[in-house]
């Protein structure tokens, strides 16, 4: 799948992928709430977290518990186009609209008239004890596929130390994390 997104993010011409605006929603958003047409019984929000790159112009939707709920797919490298208030996910084609306040970041999904009861909001908070060097995250850098899991500094497993510097994260210790659903 990270093939895929690097295709898709490759084909896009460069003023589309570094529009200014992709910069108000870079960094790691922590789920607080979504709203919906939808039943969630007991459910953790804040294991979901939501990463946007503005240089890589690419989001990422996370979670520890192993119940991913977010705006892509769980730990698929999302392709993005941001032009003014509109996000649009390169894979799924779909388009949501966002605000960010302060902190605060709203997406919502552009509804389809034609589908009853599809309405759905996502409300993040910013993680501003943030570990993670945007500057540094490169999907496109080469790692071997050697199975040495460290933890990162966001908490999260990766498989090796080269693994964790491509999202920029660097290495808490070696060993998964505790908790983690690697």
């Amino acid at each position: 799948m990270l093939l895929i997104a690097l295709v898709l993010s490759s084909c896009l011409k460069d003023n589309e992928l570094n529009s200014p605006e992709i910069g108000a929603i870079e960094g790691r958003w922590q789920l607080q709430q979504v709203s919906c047409y939808c039943y969630f019984e007991d459910y953790d929000f804040t294991t979901n977290e939501l990463w946007v790159s503005a240089k890589s112009s690419v989001m990422l939707s996370r979670n520890q518990n192993g119940q991913p709920l977010g705006i892509s797919d769980n730990e698929i490298v999302t392709p993005i186009r941001v032009q003014g208030n509109e996000l649009d996910d390169l894979i799924s084609n779909r388009s949501y609209t966002f605000e960010v306040d302060a902190n605060n970041l709203s997406i919502h999904y552009v509804d389809n008239p034609d589908i009853a009861d599809d309405e759905i909001s996502y409300y993040f908070k910013r993680i501003t004890e943030d570990c993670i060097s945007w500057d540094n995250f490169n999907l496109q850098l080469a790692c071997a596929e050697i199975y040495q899991p460290v933890c990162g500094c966001d908490g999260f497993s990766y498989s090796n130390a080269c693994e964790a510097s491509r999202y920029g994260v660097s290495a808490d210790y070696e060993g998964t994390c505790a908790g983690s659903s690697f």
